[in-house]
């Protein structure tokens, strides 16, 4: 039975650049696996009607949300929001992992009350650390690659089976085991005070909502 993922990547400032670059990952490792069919809605067809669309059509059961929010929305191309109150309720049944700005903290909740299964995100600000002169080439900048990685991890737990929780338990591992990497290493990132500190971030307000055994394998 083939699976349905499906992944936002806008691509129009500097923070979603790098976000845009760590969600290709994710496609490499989907295509590698048996029966998951993959939607990348990227760069400027990151909108509402075409998010709404694609829900409509193939009913993912795995949604990976790459870009800006707030507590309320998850945004698109420049800003449009493309998930909120008035369009949560197309996540019935879904496992959302949404990699923008404090989303947990209120979208989340609006997400399980409307049926979600799973709603992964942060409760506060995702922080992430780069290279001033690497702006123009994400994979080229060693500060961010610990961000890649955990976001990486993710993701790549979710579609190969873990629960919501395990998918979190994985990855919070992965934060620890690199904070404590850059603690005892020479400064192979750069930055490497700022980047151990916004890991640190990142690892506190790692969070879900809903159930913690949301599995997209089931």
């Amino acid at each position: 039975m083939t699976k349905f993922f499906l992944l936002t990547r806008p691509n129009y400032d500097t923070a979603t650049s790098y976000l845009h670059f760590f969600a290709k990952e994710a496609i490499t490792i989907a295509k590698k696996l048996k029966g998951i069919h993959v939607s990348d809605i990227e760069g400027n067809r990151v909108t509402r009607p075409n998010l709404e669309k694609i829900f409509a059509r193939e009913n993912p059961k795995l949604v990976f949300l790459n870009g800006h929010g707030d507590k309320m929305a998850v945004w698109g191309h420049k800003d449009e929001v493309i998930l909120d109150s008035k369009n949560i309720s197309l996540a019935n049944d879904k496992i959302v992992y949404a990699l923008a700005c404090d989303s947990l903290a209120g979208l989340g909740d609006l997400a399980i009350v409307q049926g979600t299964q799973a709603y992964i995100g942060y409760q506060e600000n995702f922080m992430l650390v780069a290279d001033p002169t690497r702006h123009a080439s994400p994979s080229k900048d060693n500060n961010a690659l610990p961000f890649k990685m955990v976001c990486t991890k993710l993701i790549g737990s979710l579609l190969k089976g873990s629960t919501a929780q395990e998918a979190i338990n994985i990855t919070k591992r992965e934060y620890i085991r690199l904070i404590k990497t850059l603690g005892t290493s020479e400064d192979v990132y750069g930055d490497v005070f700022l980047v151990r500190m916004a890991l640190a971030w990142d690892l506190e307000y790692l969070d879900m909502k809903g159930n913690p055994d949301a599995c997209f394998a089931a």
